[in-house]
């Protein structure tokens, strides 16, 4: 009986990767990266939306380079940073979950021009970001 039921799960299973063709098999569920919290889609998605941006006149790797520090001296968790990838990703703020997390996305306008954007699912942790980050760098 149990070989039976195994049987015709295998089947159905194989018969459902078949029958999609070309079409692409939804494997995110095997996606562990948002559970273990290395996506930053969402932080993206919330700089995009209703995220805090200025423009600094120093060169991308200053400024990045600079927000380490600031974000160091704030007793903040740096949980990711990403030099090639342009963003840092910021944790532990006062008031907060400790892990609500605060992204911090570089974009290099020229030489010596960079925007930084923050984005959070927290707007309060946005906008402290903006105060410890966005006021403070120079």
């Amino acid at each position: 009986m149990k070989n039976r039921v195994t049987y015709i799960l295998t089947s159905i299973f194989i018969s459902s990767v078949l029958l999609a063709g070309c079409a692409q098999f939804p494997f995110t569920c095997l996606n562990l990266a948002p559970l273990a919290g290395f996506n930053i889609q969402d932080l993206k998605q919330a700089a995009r939306e209703n995220g805090r941006e200025k423009v600094f006149s120093m060169p991308y790797e200053t400024a990045f380079n600079k927000t380490l520090r600031i974000l160091k001296d704030h007793s903040l968790t740096i949980y990711q940073s990403n030099l090639r990838g342009h963003y840092i990703v910021a944790m532990n703020f006062n008031k907060q979950v400790n892990t609500t997390r605060l992204g911090i996305f570089f974009e290099s306008i020229d030489d010596n021009k960079t925007k930084i954007t923050l984005g959070s699912l927290s707007t309060s942790v946005v906008q402290t970001g903006e105060k410890i980050i966005l006021e403070k760098l120079k």
